[in-house]
């Protein structure tokens, strides 16, 4: 009896850690800092609520398929699942579409890190370099170290969040935003799980290798979207009541975090630099075990590679990269996640 109620606890544990080490990967510099909120669902009004619904269900349905082909997959590395996903003409160039944005994506966490450090007046540079060592250090532990400073940042995200979102929620009314075409809520609520997703890959991939119960995976895949869909759900909600202020705003969650006060402020800053710390280290951790796996060379080499590369690429500016880089990674990734719905999984791979 005490062996079945460890059994059941440790699987409680691993279900929770899968779905915060997937929403450490998704909720990065734009989710956390309401950005992303803001522009795929706030501007299409009282419709975006629908739009985020979409997106959990999208989200949720597609991490469960990943962790079913990383199962018989059975490889960390983004490359074998494009072999598997795309016609072998296709591989190289959908490859390298991901290596380019993987490695711009490194660089705008790197140049966000900056910028908050910058805004509490504790210096660009510090942050950077403070982001780079607590990235080399947690990432020589591999995936282990990844889930860990997931299971520590997730929940103070998802907390804070959602203390600040209540806060403001309570302070303001719903205005009238003004509603697009129908549909357009819809193609958000596609471009936004799709980005997201494919950004996931590779971290879904050995989460898949390293667990090998298909049921915690899918548990863990369905709480992580629902937690998400949560978080979206009420950052919406609070920058809806207070959008008139915050249309502009670069980073409207901290604007709505100083009203509170001082210590929320800086609370909410920090974490919002860990949700980019968990991101960054996603994307290196996959960026990294692609290079190992083709060229041989030790994962830690490569992380502290492209650590310098990202750093060089998040002198570009933080705004700039955003605007540049998202709206074409969306509409690229939806071609992705629409040939992971429709293809079959086998049974074994060749």
């Amino acid at each position: 009896m005490m062996a079945k109620s460890k059994e059941i606890l440790w699987n409680i544990v691993i279900v929770f850690s899968i779905a915060a080490t997937f929403m450490g990967t998704v909720v990065g510099a734009g989710f956390a800092s309401g950005q992303e909120i803001l522009q795929f669902f706030c501007r299409y009004g009282l419709s975006g609520v629908f739009g985020i619904a979409l997106s959990v269900v999208i989200i949720s349905i597609i991490t469960a398929k990943i962790f079913k082909i990383g199962k018989i997959l059975r490889s960390d590395s983004y490359k074998d699942f494009l072999g598997w996903l795309l016609p072998k003409r296709l591989v190289l160039l959908a490859d390298l579409f991901l290596v380019v944005f993987f490695v711009l994506l490194i660089g705008v966490m790197f140049a966000g890190s900056g910028a908050i450090f910058k805004e509490l007046h504790l210096g660009y540079w510090n942050g950077i370099i403070i982001t780079a060592v607590v990235l080399i250090i947690v990432l020589n532990k591999d995936l282990p170290g990844l889930m860990v400073m997931n299971l520590l940042v997730i929940p103070l995200m998802f907390t804070s969040s959602l203390l600040v979102a209540c806060f403001a929620i309570s302070r303001g009314t719903v205005t009238a935003v003004s509603l697009p075409s129908p549909a357009n809520w819809a193609m958000a609520a596609a471009q936004f799980s799709s980005y997201n997703i494919i950004l996931a890959v590779p971290v879904l991939l050995s989460l898949a290798k390293r667990f090998r119960k298909e049921a915690l995976l899918t548990a863990g895949g369905w709480f992580g979207g629902i937690f998400l869909g949560i978080m979206t759900g009420f950052i919406y909600w609070a920058i809806i009541v207070h959008y008139d202020r915050l249309q502009q705003s670069e980073i409207p969650m901290l604007i709505l975090a100083r009203r509170i006060g001082a210590i929320s402020y800086w609370g909410y800053a920090f974490i919002l630099w860990g949700e980019m710390l968990t991101t960054l280290i996603a994307n290196t951790y996959g960026l990294a075990k692609r290079f190992a796996a083709s060229t041989g060379y030790q994962f830690q080499y490569w992380v502290i590679g492209l650590s310098i590369v990202g750093i060089l690429v998040a002198e570009l500016g933080f705004t700039t990269l955003i605007a540049k880089i998202y709206p074409i990674y969306g509409c690229l990734s939806m071609v992705l996640l629409v040939l992971v719905l429709i293809k079959r999984i086998p049974k074994s791979f060749p």
